[in-house]
């Protein structure tokens, strides 16, 4: 066996002191903080080798040197070195979870919730179902989705999934992370690359890196692992149009999620130009999700999706909305009218954030539709990117100054009336926080003009840059 490196450190205050101690036996580096006097429990990390662990153990007292801490008396001794988990009573670990779940929670807290749930479950699996789970679900039910989110960018089928989230792809492999079973959010980006890169043979690209049916759909939903999904995004990024056939997310595949996962309630897409014609699904009778998301982003909407939408009573929950007819307003014409029933809809009365993105079209056909309706003037924010921003935009989404929207937050990407919208927000303003999607026509003169008017008027302006689909 190694030997032990163990540090106690000190900082002394009104309040009686702190403590930090850490100590790192064999490849296991152990740490514990709080006041001084209090019994607080080990936080356990592993590394590849004793020396590593030392190393990392090195560089965080080193910090804490640095922030005022001086070595003290007291502490664990060698014979003091928490026990791997794995080598610990159930008892012991269950009081372990208890001690990070009672206080405020943290996401970072969960690692270790992991670590010992899934040795309790290799300990006995029985017990650990029968005592331990009917309490962590009672815990983990006033925290966020988010704190039980899994991603994974597969690149073709040479892409491996990580043990930790194989179970929500087969059931069977649950062995290798128990903990999946609370899962509650999955991130899946496909990425299927357009051409053959330099590092990849053409006569390999067919096998190593197009995409295919990554995985069924039905068996997902089957999967008792995924019972607890709230939160679901797929992004197909790079794909050619014969791999985008191969995806997932036709209307039938929507239907499925939203047919079979009871606690759906964010349902995102990016790059998916399948999702056309996906309306009438959310008319079926079999839908049990309630949807409080519902975002499409670059991914196409045909004529008629948005009036389905709007009257979908399986619907009734959805707060924010993202739509896309990039390419086909001016060309069909239907946008109006697919907006119009959106702002008449009877349904949908909870819209608290609704995104368009098209090209093509009147800025003025958009604040013309939605003028007086009751779904967007309950708006918080509104984005609406692509369409031509014209002048007298914002007079008329304003109410001619009647300011009944309220906003608190207006996103657009500017055209070539730069200078038209400045002159108009000099009058109507209806928003709290202007935010801007910099183009090339955005120079330093316009950026400080419309600072200037900010300030005037009284509300926030933030400039961004293009991202595709942060991940």
């Amino acid at each position: 066996m190694s030997e032990v490196f163990s540090k106690y450190l000190i900082s002394e205050s009104s309040s009686g002191g702190k403590f930090w101690e850490v100590l790192v036996n064999d490849s296991n580096m152990s740490i514990r903080y709080g006041k001084i006097g209090q019994d607080k429990s080990w936080k356990t990390t592993g590394f590849a080798s004793h020396a590593l662990a030392v190393k990392e153990a090195t560089k965080k007292m080193n910090s804490k040197l640095k922030k005022g801490y001086v070595e003290g008396e007291g502490g664990a001794d060698g014979g003091a070195v928490p026990t791997p988990a794995a080598e610990r009573s159930f008892d012991e670990l269950f009081g372990e979870i208890r001690s990070l779940l009672e206080g405020k929670v943290k996401k970072a807290d969960m690692k270790q919730v992991k670590k010992f749930y899934n040795a309790i479950w290799e300990q006995d699996k029985d017990k650990a179902e029968a005592e331990i789970d009917p309490y962590l679900y009672d815990k983990f039910a006033d925290l966020p989705y988010t704190y039980f989110s899994h991603k994974v960018e597969q690149v073709g089928r040479k892409g491996s999934i990580p043990a930790a989230i194989k179970p929500l792809f087969d059931a069977d492999d649950l062995k290798l992370n128990p903990f999946a079973k609370f899962s509650r959010e999955l991130k899946h980006r496909y990425n299927g690359r357009y051409m053959p890169g330099d590092d990849v043979e053409p006569t390999s690209y067919h096998e190593e890196y197009w995409i295919g049916q990554a995985f069924s759909l039905t068996d997902f939903v089957a999967n008792p692992v995924n019972q607890n999904i709230e939160s679901l995004y797929f992004d197909y990024k790079d794909m050619c149009e014969m791999q985008s056939y191969s995806n997932l997310m036709y209307p039938v595949g929507i239907k499925t999620l939203i047919s079979n996962l009871p606690k759906l309630k964010h349902l995102q897409f990016a790059n998916n130009w399948q999702t056309r014609r996906c309306g009438e699904v959310f008319h079926d009778a079999g839908v049990i999700a309630k949807l409080e998301t519902l975002w499409f982003s670059d991914s196409g909407n045909n004529p008629g999706d948005l009036k389905k939408i709007a009257t979908a009573e399986s619907l009734s929950e959805l707060t924010t909305l993202q739509v896309g007819f990039a390419g086909r307003g001016s060309r069909d014409g239907f946008v109006p009218d697919e907006l119009k029933a959106l702002a008449e809809s009877t349904v949908i009365t909870k819209l608290k954030h609704f995104s368009m993105h098209t090209d093509g079209w009147s800025s003025a056909e958009f604040s013309e539709v939605v003028r007086g309706s009751k779904v967007f003037e309950g708006l918080d924010v509104l984005e609406f990117y692509g369409g031509t921003i014209e002048q007298g935009f914002l007079d008329a989404l304003c109410q001619e100054g009647e300011n009944k929207w309220g906003l608190k937050e207006l996103h657009l990407d500017v055209g070539p009336s730069i200078s038209d919208i400045l002159d108009e927000m000099e009058g109507s303003v209806c928003w709290k926080t202007l935010v801007i999607q910099l183009n090339w026509r955005w120079d330093n003169d316009s950026k400080s003009r419309l600072e200037s008017v900010a300030k005037k008027k009284k509300f926030k302006v933030k400039f961004k840059k293009y991202v595709e689909h942060p991940f």
